[in-house]
């Protein structure tokens, strides 16, 4: 199921910007179609979060955007207007964050009463999404970017079909009856507390920066005259490095490895670390192919590190009931701070340069990751 997410979610993500190049977009156009899909991304995070209630009801959840997601990537590939481009942006962005969050509210506390590694499920999507960039590599050397929406909607078609072949531990009424069978200790933990509000803020400056760059990253190697085919492979290199790292992570010696915890406090901090070394790269290297090959490579390692410790860090922080509407939170926060960054973004680039932009993300993922390193240590 990882494997088909993730396979369509790339075909759908990974081509925004060079997209709407290819549709005669300007430069404005771009960055209010760039800062429109996060926000519509919170707005699905936020609105549909509340709805996961139980394991079975998040699942139900999954497939119903997943259909959705499936429709609108399919009409998305025929059009070319401004408004009807507008207008579809708004719905894949509002239907393409929130099945992630549903999925991992379904599998995390399965995996954690298993005593699984979420790293070694999560290491599918990287494969996922390291077979679709090959394959768009191939297909964007023949065909249009639009041909790329027709396969992710057959990729989504095919997880939901094995979603069902997943079930939950329980029913929504008995869901709903453990509930009220709980000891009072869990019923009176409070969702939000200052620390959870802290470390949020610190993961929406470090990695929602990132989110930003990443939007418009690829405008900055189309400029120094890095193809869409090449862009595929550039990424699929760094989707290699991604999954080496998840993979050996695990293995890796550390002091704090009877601490789960502190050992995914740990991962995240290095992983942010990493993540602003990406943009910061951007700023000196003027090569396109080697400016990516280096940005695509630090940026993977860093992803691996953060998204393969992410659910279990915040079930340290809230009820595992809670989770799926903590990673919603978190999602939405994320995404409203890329579209700060992506809907501002030409007037920087087009009057500062693209070293400035990037200089301006690489700074406020320093003062999150110091927000972070603050919070986790008190």
């Amino acid at each position: 199921m990882y494997l088909f997410l993730y396979m369509g979610d790339c075909l759908v993500t990974s081509y925004y910007s060079l997209y709407f190049i290819e549709k005669g977009a300007s430069e404005a156009e771009q960055s209010i179609l760039l800062g429109l899909i996060p926000l519509a991304l919170t707005l699905g995070c936020l609105l549909m979060s509340p709805l996961a209630k139980s394991r079975a009801r998040s699942l139900w959840l999954f497939r119903l955007c997943l259909l959705a997601e499936m429709g609108i990537s399919i009409a998305y590939g025929f059009v070319s207007s401004f408004p009807a481009l507008l207008a579809l942006s708004i719905g894949i962005g509002f239907c393409n964050g929130a099945p992630f969050n549903f999925v991992e509210g379904y599998l995390i506390p399965l995996l954690k009463e298993k005593k699984a590694k979420f790293s070694f499920v999560r290491v599918f999507g990287t494969i996922g999404y390291l077979s679709s960039l090959i394959m768009g590599y191939f297909l964007l050397k023949v065909f249009p970017i639009a041909h790329c929406y027709f396969y992710a909607a057959g990729f989504f078609l095919l997880c939901v079909a094995v979603s069902f072949f997943f079930k939950a531990n329980i029913s929504l009424e008995e869901d709903s009856e453990n509930k009220q069978q709980k000891p009072d200790e869990n019923q009176k933990k409070p969702f939000w507390t200052k620390k959870l509000v802290a470390v949020l803020l610190s993961i929406l400056l470090v990695f929602g920066s990132y989110n930003a760059f990443s939007y418009l990253f690829p405008i900055r190697l189309y400029e120094l005259g890095v193809t869409s085919s090449e862009y595929s492979l550039f990424r699929a290199i760094g989707l290699v490095v991604e999954m080496a790292v998840m993979l050996m992570f695990p293995f890796l010696p550390s002091r704090y490895k009877n601490d789960d915890k502190k050992h995914n406090e740990v991962r995240i901090l290095f992983g942010g670390i990493l993540c602003m070394a990406s943009c910061l790269v951007g700023i000196f290297l003027t090569n396109g192919i080697v400016l990516a090959i280096v940005s695509f490579s630090l940026a993977s390692a860093g992803k691996a590190l953060f998204f393969g410790c992410l659910s279990m860090f915040l079930i340290s922080y809230v009820d595992s009931d809670h989770l799926g509407k903590a990673l919603s939170v978190n999602g939405a926060g994320m995404n409203l701070g890329t579209a700060a960054l992506n809907a501002t973004s030409s007037t920087i680039y087009t009057s500062l340069g693209f070293a400035s932009l990037f200089g301006i993300i690489a700074g406020l993922q320093i003062v999150g990751l110091f927000l972070f390193v603050f919070v986790t240590a008190s």
